[in-house]
């Protein structure tokens, strides 16, 4: 592994193209918390705070947010379950339900909940049980894993699509 060293001039040019500390680090392709390190030594031009201090941006402002949050944001959970938006997206309701506790993430026939490596999600598919998209009652909805969707629901590229397996 190869050590990285961040100069006081590195960090003041990435803070001068950057909004937050977490965006300098990526603009200088360090991992966050060497880039804390670096920058939590040099002190600015007035002596009262570290650089890394002075670039804290926990209000997030200026910086644009994912349009996942604000759709997450922007509609109440018993509105969508009621079903006053059906032209929500249906992923999009399945993240709302485990962010706000209302599914747990796992599989309710195995209780599989294992993570993967790569981006730490549980690969779940929200089922209908009456088998109606439409329907989006708690009573209705279930997170499976992949083998049982595909077993209790059918071909989980959709019903037109052939799903090939070899």
């Amino acid at each position: 592994m190869r050590l990285k060293y961040l100069l006081e001039s590195d960090i003041l040019e990435a803070m001068k193209h950057t909004l937050s500390n977490e965006a300098a680090a990526r603009y200088l392709g360090v991992d966050k918390r060497t880039y804390k390190k670096y920058a939590s030594i040099y002190i600015t031009d007035d002596g009262e705070k570290t650089l890394y201090e002075s670039h804290k941006n926990s209000s997030g402002k200026g910086i644009r947010k994912s349009k996942l949050n604000l759709l997450n944001n922007k509609y109440n959970v018993e509105d969508l379950l009621a079903g006053k938006y059906p032209n929500f997206p249906i992923q999009r309701l399945k993240y709302k339900l485990i962010n706000e506790g209302i599914l747990k993430e796992r599989c309710d026939m195995c209780g599989f909940d294992e993570r993967r490596i790569t981006d730490m999600k549980v690969p779940l598919l929200l089922a209908f049980k009456d088998g109606d998209r439409k329907n989006w009652s708690l009573e209705n909805l279930e997170l499976l894993c992949y083998n049982h969707y595909f077993l209790f629901c059918g071909n989980i590229m959709g019903k037109n699509k052939e799903l090939e397996l070899y």
